[in-house]
């Protein structure tokens, strides 16, 4: 096993954290990798979440690596889903959002795969099956 080798005197901000979240399911599974702060949500909360208010801007970079159409909405602050994308097999795309907003991930059908929501500026979330 490897030893984790830092420098007298380095900053903490200079050490990388890794991470990835997966989740096992019937349907699909999320992996999300970016700042250790980042949330993963469950679809059962899905009524019950309102994106808040938020002036700290994130960008998440989406990949559907599934072979299903996959759609990505913001979730507003009413509950809402709002700003719909539609992500064919293999695409990727780069949302703005702001740290703490609600990202729904669905299926063709409509139905919840996964929600989201960004914690630190720059976020990687691969749809994965």
């Amino acid at each position: 096993m490897g030893r984790l080798l830092v420098e007298p005197g380095a900053a903490r901000d200079e050490l990388q954290t890794p991470r990835a979240f997966y989740r096992a399911g019937t349907r699909s599974n999320l992996l999300v990798s970016g700042h250790a702060e980042s949330a993963e949500l469950s679809c059962a909360q899905e009524g019950a979440l309102k994106s808040p208010p938020s002036q700290a801007r994130s960008a998440i970079q989406w990949t559907n690596t599934t072979a299903s159409i996959r759609k990505l909405y913001q979730v507003d602050a009413n509950g809402n889903r709002s700003s719909m994308t539609m992500l064919a097999p293999g695409a990727q795309v780069q949302r703005d959002s702001f740290i703490g907003h609600i990202w729904l991930v669905t299926d063709e059908t409509e139905r919840c795969v996964e929600l989201f929501s960004p914690r630190g500026p720059r976020e990687t979330a691969n749809i994965i099956k």
